[in-house]
């Protein structure tokens, strides 16, 4: 049995509040990257000389890198520091930034996209850790949402830069842009980012293998399903049984990084798949569908398409400002149920958008859906721990950060099946107005669904966190 060294804080000489700024940083950098691509799609496509839709490739090797290879990320920091880990991941994401500006291909793109992937699944559990293990659980919504408001910020404005650089410049810049930030970030965090570690487990090559290889073929399979062939559901079927041996390995371990048996906890059961689901329709086929809809549908520019995107992004963070008030009064299973709701309605009533619709109106519409999404993804967030052991907070932390990534990568892959299903079915192109109202109402059905989960729970089901009091 390993030997933990203790988690020191940091010292007078490296204020947290500078660390804190560093790790936000990066993940304001992390947040442009994950959702710019959005509005600057049509564009990468036409210098690529590829249809719009085959871009959701670079969408899932992207999230789906962070996935796979987030698992390790918790033994790299052990065996070669805090320091070490976040400061490679940080070049590595910078350099993959350079070859995604530069690709000469299509493929070479994607490859880097999912380099970048790699890299920024090295970041977010150096924070993550800290985070946890740092906070009373009564101080955890504030904890969460101080944390994640810089990826939002990066996820609001994403979209708006994407737009803007690639109307006015090319959007190769929206990659050049990295390289002094990261540079930048890298050369305070060697200064500032502690050096801590615990003394390392065994690393477990066979797991990781598995695991990796299963979410791949599962994402990968996913993703191209609308190739209409055989092969993808023989991959997703070998993905299926490779994560089953993982799974069925990690019973006879004391500590697997994706462990089913925090699940046996209701309230991470409930936060971990209900998140999963609004997370894959919510920032996965929202930010997929809806800019290729406005640009290929309406004829939006970049800078237009991401100026009316900007609407959900600004009701998301308004969402922040509210999250605890909101759970205090509400409790969680009140607060969830009204919002699974409320966002699977916002989501299908995109279908209704038209090139003549009020710009007003779609704002108006995408506000409310990105409030009650924020509302959604924090609460779900904070119910995640609520009854979650301290032993078990590195392991369920690492679980839900894959499921974050994995869901964006298979709510990319499902929009883009319900678009190609749909076009197939009515036998037009995916250019028509029709597909894109029908698929939106196809990815909306899940949301709403989470009600049925959520109302199971106990009316007080984590009343330590919210605050809530039943009366």
């Amino acid at each position: 049995m390993s030997k933990t060294v203790p988690l020191t804080p940091p010292s007078a000489n490296r204020p947290l509040f500078i660390l804190q700024f560093i790790i936000a940083t990066a993940l304001l950098m992390e947040g442009i990257d994950s959702s710019m691509l959005s509005t600057a799609l049509p564009a990468i496509a036409a210098s690529f000389q590829v249809e719009v839709i085959q871009l959701k490739l670079a969408f899932v090797a992207y999230f789906l890198a962070m996935a796979i290879f987030i698992p390790i990320s918790g033994w790299c920091t052990d065996r070669f520091g805090a320091r070490n880990v976040f400061c490679s991941a940080i070049t590595l994401f910078t350099l993959a930034s350079i070859v995604c500006a530069s690709a000469p291909n299509f493929y070479i793109f994607v490859a880097a996209r999912g380099l970048q992937g790699v890299g920024g699944a090295m970041v977010f559990p150096v924070g993550r850790l800290i985070l946890v293990r740092s906070m009373a659980k009564s101080e955890f919504i504030r904890a969460f949402s101080n944390i994640t408001i810089p990826a939002t910020i990066g996820t609001i404005i994403g979209p708006m830069i994407g737009g803007l650089v690639t109307t006015y410049v090319h959007w190769s810049w929206l990659f050049w842009i990295n390289v002094p930030i990261g540079i930048a970030i890298i050369v305070v965090g060697i200064k500032y980012v502690p050096k801590f570690r615990d003394a390392p487990s065994a690393f477990d090559l066979i797991g990781f293998l598995l695991s990796g290889l299963g979410l791949a073929a599962i994402g990968y399979g996913f993703s191209v399903m609308g190739d209409r062939s055989w092969w993808p559901y023989v991959l997703i079927m070998s993905g299926v049984v490779l994560m089953l041996v993982y799974f069925w390995r990690a019973r006879k371990m004391v500590a697997p990084a994706l462990d089913l048996r925090l699940f046996a906890i209701k309230t991470y059961r409930v936060g971990i798949v209900c998140g999963f689901i609004s997370r894959a329709v919510g920032a996965g086929a929202f930010f997929f569908l809806l800019p290729m809809m406005l640009q290929v549908g309406f004829g939006f520019t970049p800078l237009q398409s991401g100026s009316v995107i900007f609407a959900s992004a600004a009701g998301f963070l308004t969402g922040k400002f509210f999250i605890q008030k909101i759970l205090r009064r509400l409790g969680f299973r009140r607060t969830l149920s009204i919002n699974a709701i409320i966002g699977g309605l916002s989501i299908s009533m995109l279908a209704l958008f038209l090139p003549t619709t009020p710009r007003i109106i779609m704002l108006a519409i995408l506000f409310i859906g990105g409030l009650s999404r924020c509302l959604q993804y924090m609460a779900l967030e904070a119910l995640s721990y609520a009854d979650m052991p301290l032993s078990a907070m590195s392991r369920a932390s690492t679980a839900s950060s894959v499921s974050k990534q994995l869901a964006i990568a298979v709510g990319v892959a499902f929009a883009a099946l319900a678009l190609e299903s749909v076009e197939a079915a009515r036998g037009v192109v995916s250019v028509n107005m029709s597909n894109f109202q029908i698929a939106f109402m196809l990815v909306a059905i899940p949301t709403m669904a989470t009600i049925f989960m959520i109302l199971r729970m106990a009316p007080n089901a984590g009343a330590e966190v919210s605050g809530y009091q039943s009366t």
